[in-house]
C-alpha cells in the first residue's frame, strides 16, 4: 500500500482513510480503464467479438507504464509522520521471527474477531459476476463492469476522505469515525442487497436464455446499471472499513503486513467457497441469500 506515496511530497503526512481511498481508487482505475476499452469494442460490434491486435498492444503499453511507475515509489525512510519522526524499517526479519509473528496473529483475539468480516469480503463476487454473465448481453456486461469500476473509485474516495479520515470538514476522534464508518457500511449493505433481492426474486437460472438477455437499450435495464454501480460502491466502503480497522490496531509495518496476509488468506477462502457454489449451478436466490448473510455487519 505504499505505491500511492509517489503522488505526494516526502514531507506530507497521509491519514489512514485518505491513504486507503487513494490506493483503492488507483487500484480500481486499471479495471475501470479495461472495462471502458471493452465497452467501446462491444458497443461498436454489438457482441463479444474477437479482440483486435491494437487492443492487446494498448493493454501491454499500460502494463509497461505501470511497471515503470514502481520505480517512482518513495522509500519509507523519506516519509515524515505528523510528529516529525521518520519511518524506520528493519532491513529484514529472520524465519523464526516470521513464524512467531504469524502464530501471534492467530492468537490475537482482535484479528480472530475479524474472521467473519474477512471471510465475507470477497464472497459476493461470484454471485454478482454470474448474474452479470447470465442476464445481460455482451455490451451491457461491459457497461456494468465500467459502472462497477466507477462505483469502486467513488466509494473509496468518499468513505476514505469523508468518513474515516480526520479532516477540516469532518473532525472527530478515531473511535467516533470508526463507529460512523461501521454505521455507513452497515446501512449501505442492507439497502443494496435488499434492492438486489427485490430484483432477484423475479427470475431464476431456468428463465435465462441467449434469446432474452437484457441490453442496456431495453426498458427492463432501468435501474440495473445503478445497482451494479452501488454493488462496488458498497464493496469499496466495506474494504476500506476492514483495512482501516486493521491499520488502527498497530503501527508496526511488519505486523500490519501479517494482518494483511491473514485478511487476504481468509478472504480467498471465502471467495473459493462462493465460486465453488456457483460452479455447480446453485440457484441464484440461494447464492444471493448466502452472499448477503455472509456479511457479518449486515446482521447487526
Amino acid at each position: 500500500m505504499r505505491s500511492f506515496l509517489l503522488l505526494y511530497p516526502p514531507t506530507l503526512t497521509l491519514h489512514l482513510g485518505k491513504a486507503f481511498g487513494i490506493f483503492w481508487a488507483i487500484f480500481q482505475l486499471g479495471a475501470f480503464i479495461g472495462s471502458v476499452i471493452a465497452l467501446a469494442i462491444n458497443i461498436r460490434s454489438g457482441s463479444l467479438s474477437a479482440v483486435a491486435t491494437g487492443t492487446y498492444v494498448a493493454f501491454l503499453i499500460i502494463i509497461l507504464i505501470g511497471i515503470a511507475s514502481a520505480f517512482l515509489v518513495l522509500g519509507p525512510h523519506r516519509i515524515v509522520r505528523e510528529d516529525g519522526s521518520l519511518v524506520k524499517l528493519r532491513a529484514k526479519t529472520s524465519v523464526s521471527e516470521e513464524v512467531k509473528g504469524i502464530i501471534a496473529v492467530f492468537q490475537d483475539w482482535r484479528m480472530l474477531a475479524l474472521v467473519p468480516m474477512c471471510f465475507a469480503s470477497n464472497y459476493f463476487y461470484s454471485y454478482q459476476g454470474a448474474v452479470n454473465a447470465h442476464v445481460f448481453d455482451g455490451p451491457t456486461r461491459a457497461l456494468n463492469a465500467t459502472l462497477e469500476g466507477a462505483g469502486a473509485i467513488v466509494g473509496a474516495l468518499i468513505i476514505g476522505f469523508g468518513v474515516l479520515d480526520d479532516n477540516k470538514l469532518w473532525h472527530a476522534k478515531r473511535r467516533t469515525r470508526g463507529y460512523v464508518g461501521l454505521a455507513v457500511v452497515t446501512a449501505l449493505t442492507i439497502i443494496i442487497w435488499s434492492v438486489a433481492l427485490a430484483w432477484q426474486v423475479t427470475f431464476t437460472r431456468a428463465d435465462l436464455t441467449d434469446d432474452n438477455k437484457i441490453n442496456y437499450h431495453n426498458a427492463n435495464y432501468r435501474g440495473k446499471g445503478a445497482l451494479y454501480f452501488f454493488f462496488y460502491f458498497g464493496d469499496a466502503c466495506y474494504q476500506a472499513l476492514a483495512y482501516w480497522i486493521m491499520s488502527a490496531l498497530t503501527n508496526d509495518p511488519f505486523t500490519l503486513a501479517r494482518f494483511a496476509g491473514f485478511y487476504k488468506a481468509i478472504q480467498s477462502a471465502g471467495a473459493a467457497g462462493s465460486f465453488g457454489m456457483d460452479a455447480v449451478n446453485t440457484p441464484f436466490l440461494n447464492e444471493h441469500v448466502s452472499s448477503s448473510f455472509s456479511h457479518p455487519i449486515s446482521r447487526m
